[in-house]
């Protein structure tokens, strides 16, 4: 039987996985929306006097 395990490996490698650099571009925009978001909050709840009784937190801590 032929062994082509080498050949899924390679095209994980080189399709599938994401480099590093891609990682990184991917983790900024995430951290940069979650800032927009904490900070769009902030702002709704002092025009609208509320005192935000939802805690945001992140989906990992969940």
């Amino acid at each position: 039987m032929y062994d082509c395990s080498r050949e899924f490996n390679k095209f994980y490698n080189d399709h599938v996985r994401l480099s590093e650099q891609e990682k990184n571009v991917l983790r900024d925009k995430r951290d940069k929306n979650i800032k927009r978001l904490k900070n769009g909050l902030e702002k709704y709840n002092y025009e609208n006097n509320t005192r935000g009784c939802i805690e945001f937190k992140s989906a990992a801590a969940r």
